[in-house]
């Protein structure tokens, strides 16, 4: 009788909660809006901490980035190329107005990424730079209104 009493109980709460957390984004906007805020600026952070490290290992001459770099046969030069890249990617991603173009070159460099892990480096080692780039289209796309094309109307 108590496990069963323990498993309705249990039950009714999961319910509650789920449809509660439903309700709760769905119907009340202001809430949703501040979800998707936060769900942003932690993508963001995880992003700039990522790239950061990325972009700097591959200036810095890291061993490991060299012998992706040269696996490639691009040269050293796209390496710093692509160091630069992401470097200045993560720190557009916080300056107002121009997170849209930050969010474009890092999600540019994350196509690349997953060519040349398709082509040349191994699709199993490719997953990061998918996830990363999707990462990126979700950033991309909270900050459309910033997209010239798609940007807001002008008088």
């Amino acid at each position: 009788l108590c496990s069963k009493i323990a498993h309705m109980m249990h039950f009714y709460r999961s319910y509650f909660l789920f449809s509660h957390i439903y309700l709760w984004t769905i119907t009340d906007t202001k809430r949703g809006n501040q979800i998707m805020r936060i769900a942003l600026i932690v993508v963001k952070v995880l992003l700039t901490l990522a790239f950061l490290a990325a972009g700097l290992a591959k200036l810095a001459g890291a061993a490991p980035m060299v012998e992706s770099f040269e696996v490639l046969g691009l040269g050293q030069w796209f390496r710093y190329v692509t160091g630069i890249i992401e470097v200045a990617g993560a720190v557009l991603l916080w300056v107002p107005g121009l997170q849209y173009l930050g969010a474009s070159l890092l999600g540019g460099t994350m196509v690349g990424a997953v060519l040349a892990h398709l082509t040349i480096l191994g699709i199993a080692s490719g997953a990061p730079a998918v996830i990363l780039g999707l990462m990126c289209a979700f950033v991309l796309w909270r900050y459309r209104e910033q997209w010239p094309i798609f940007g807001p109307a002008k008088a």
